[in-house]
C-alpha cells in the first residue's frame, strides 16, 4: 500500500518535466481517497499559484532592451559618425601624405634611383687605390678619358684640389668621375652626356657664376647638379649645400 508521505511526494515533484514516477497514477488514487493527502496537495498547489502570481511579467521596455543588449538608436548613429569621420580624416591624411610625396616628386624632379647610385659609387671610389688615373693637373687626366667616354671631357674649374679620376657607370652610361678634396672632406664629380637632367631639376635652382644649379640631399650626402658645355655635372659630398656651391 502507497504511503501517504509517498504519495505526496510523487503527485507535488509530478509537476516538473524531470521527475518521471512509475507508481504516479496509484499516488493519485491514494490522494483521491486520503481526504488529508488530498488537502495537502490542493493547498501546496494553491499556495504555488499565488507565488507565481505575485511576480508579474511586465514588458521589457525597449530601449531597456537596447541598453542591455547593444546600444540605443542614437547611441548607433553616435558611433556611425564617429567611424565615418574616423575614416575620412584617415583618407585626408593619406592623401595628404600623398600630395607631399608626389608633390615633392613632381616638383623636385627627383630620380631617386640616379641620385641613390651616385651616393653609393661617391662612397665606394675614393680610395687612392681606386684611382684609374692621378694627378692634380686637368691637362694630364683629359687625355686618360680618350675613347673610354663619348664625349669629350671639359674639366670645369673647382676650389677643390684635384687628385685623379675613373672610369665608372650610371646604368649603361660611360661617365668620368673625378676625385677632388675640400678641406679634409673627399668630394666627387660625375661628367656625363645625354643625361635626362630634366628629371633631376628642382624648385630649388639657385644662379651660381651664370649657371643654374640643382641641389639635392640623399642619406646625408648633398648633390649639385648642372649643365655646362653640353655636359652634365654631379657635384657630390658630405659637405652643406652651400660650401658646395661655395666650389663651383
Amino acid at each position: 500500500m502507497v504511503k501517504c508521505r509517498d504519495s505526496r511526494k510523487k503527485l507535488y515533484l509530478s509537476k516538473s518535466a524531470e521527475v518521471v514516477s512509475e507508481n504516479l497514477a496509484e499516488a493519485s488514487r491514494h490522494v483521491q481517497e486520503c481526504r488529508e493527502c488530498g488537502e495537502f496537495i490542493r493547498g501546496e498547489r494553491h499556495f504555488s499559484s499565488l507565488l507565481k502570481g505575485a511576480f508579474r511579467k511586465d514588458e521589457i521596455p525597449q530601449e531597456l532592451k537596447e541598453r542591455v543588449l547593444g546600444e540605443t538608436k542614437e547611441e548607433k548613429i553616435t558611433r556611425k559618425r564617429i567611424f565615418q569621420g574616423t575614416v575620412i580624416a584617415a583618407s585626408i591624411l593619406i592623401l595628404l601624405t600623398l600630395s607631399v610625396t608626389l608633390g615633392r616628386f613632381i616638383f623636385n624632379g627627383q630620380n631617386p634611383a640616379i641620385v641613390s647610385d651616385i651616393v653609393d659609387d661617391h662612397i665606394q671610389f675614393f680610395q687612392p687605390s681606386d684611382m684609374q688615373v692621378q694627378s692634380s693637373i686637368p691637362e694630364e687626366i683629359r687625355p686618360w678619358f680618350t675613347g673610354k667616354v663619348d664625349f669629350p671631357l671639359h674639366i670645369p674649374h673647382l676650389a677643390a684640389k684635384l687628385k685623379g679620376g675613373r672610369l665608372c657607370f650610371l646604368g649603361k652610361k660611360r661617365v668620368a668621375l673625378l676625385f677632388y678634396e675640400h678641406q679634409g672632406s673627399p668630394v666627387s664629380l660625375f661628367v656625363t652626356r645625354d643625361l635626362d637632367i630634366q628629371r633631376l631639376k628642382t624648385e630649388k635652382k639657385v644662379m651660381l657664376k651664370g649657371k643654374g644649379v640643382y641641389p639635392f640631399e640623399e642619406r646625408g650626402y648633398h648633390l649639385l647638379v648642372w649643365e655646362e658645355e653640353g655636359l652634365n655635372y654631379i657635384l657630390v659630398s658630405e659637405l652643406s649645400i652651400n660650401e658646395l656651391q661655395v666650389l663651383i
